[in-house]
């Protein structure tokens, strides 16, 4: 789970309310208490080795969210959506 510092007490809450076995990694932008820094983590990054940024003309069909959803099946899997607004 990604979070803000702001919002990093309510994250863990919801956290805590899955199952004690789930495996649930939460990064915060910023650090907090409990979860780990996203800031720390990219410390060692150079950004001469970052690609140039991804333009396009049509950003209707760019992916805008993926996220991951058991559905009422229970296994897994990921779903995007889109810019488009149809």
């Amino acid at each position: 789970m990604l979070c803000i510092p702001e919002t990093a007490p309510l994250v863990e809450r919801a956290v805590g309310l899955l199952d004690p076995g789930a495996s649930i990694k939460a990064l915060c932008f910023g650090g907090g208490e409990w979860c780990e820094n996203v800031f720390d983590l990219l410390g060692d990054v150079d950004p001469t080795d970052c690609p140039e940024p991804y333009t396009t003309s049509d950003i209707s069909e760019e992916t805008a969210v993926i996220f991951w959803s058991s559905g009422t099946t229970g296994h897994p899997k990921v779903r995007k959506m889109t810019m488009r607004l149809k």
